[in-house]
């Protein structure tokens, strides 16, 4: 073999070892780059095609790897935790919500919300109501307030931005068990009353974040209360009332303690 000819072949022999040690850089979706992993790190991956030598190297996500198969056959599994990201690659869920009942105007109530997360999964909840203010005359006037306040375990739904998903801590499924309390002062037979609620609830509700900010939330609930009443009986035939309607929720009665709830809240988060 001429020694020219042999240079030629000794160049695309080792050419081609150069192509066959390249690492492999698997995707989720099973597609392989075959390249030379530079860097590893929090979240992404460097690498370069050999031959290259470009002024900024090449990356990938780490959520869009499964594994990296070195040159030397040894294997790197992938496993992406999306609360260790650089902060140029941050996304920020929202944290906290403030809502308001749009319904509750109809019911002569003003009721407003505000939802902290305290860790993925898990949000605390306060509701405040001011009684007395609303459109409906066909209830007994009132004026009053109700608190309601509660631990949320939610099902929390994903996003996509940069490239990667990530979880937003007030959208999603959700259960949630609350303490509820009202106290208003009304007239019934024409006594001065004060009628004061305690009540559990246990309430399941969905919320959607449609845009940005824009919170919607749909909510029902079931549980078991307590009412005290000033009411004084007229008559030995007059055996006490229950106010079934008590803003916060409705009771169905001493004899059957049970309470029912639901909503439309509309709120804004951040």
């Amino acid at each position: 073999m001429k020694r020219g000819n042999f240079f030629v072949f000794l160049f695309f022999f080792l050419a081609s070892l150069s192509m066959l040690a390249q690492d492999k850089i698997v995707k989720i979706n099973n597609d392989t780059i075959r390249a030379k992993v530079v860097k590893i790190t929090t979240d992404k991956i460097i690498y370069r095609y050999p031959g290259t030598h470009p002024v900024k190297l090449p990356e990938i996500s780490k959520n869009m790897v499964k594994e990296i198969i070195y040159e030397n056959g040894s294997k790197l599994k992938i496993i992406y935790n999306i609360y260790e990201v650089s902060s140029d690659l941050l996304v920020s869920g929202h944290t906290f919500l403030v809502k308001a009942d749009v319904g509750s105007p109809f019911f002569n109530h003003i009721t407003l919300g505000f939802e902290y997360s305290l860790t993925p999964g898990k949000n605390i909840e306060v509701k405040g109501g001011v009684i007395g203010p609303g459109f409906n005359g066909q209830l007994e006037k009132a004026d009053g307030f109700l608190i309601k306040a509660g631990l949320k375990f939610i099902k929390t739904g994903t996003s996509l931005s940069k490239g990667r998903s990530y979880i937003d801590p007030l959208k999603g499924n959700y259960i949630k068990p609350e303490f509820m309390f009202s106290q208003f002062n009304t007239i019934k037979n024409d006594q001065d009353v004060r009628c004061t609620n305690y009540a559990l609830n246990f309430v399941l509700g969905k919320q959607f974040i449609p845009g940005k900010r824009i919170l919607l939330e749909f909510f029902g609930g079931l549980g078991f209360a307590l009412q005290s009443t000033t009411y004084v009986p007229t008559s030995t035939y007059d055996k006490g009332v229950d106010f079934n309607y008590v803003y916060s929720h409705i009771y169905f009665g001493d004899e059957l303690p049970v309470v029912v709830s639901g909503g439309l809240m509309v709120g804004f988060a951040f």
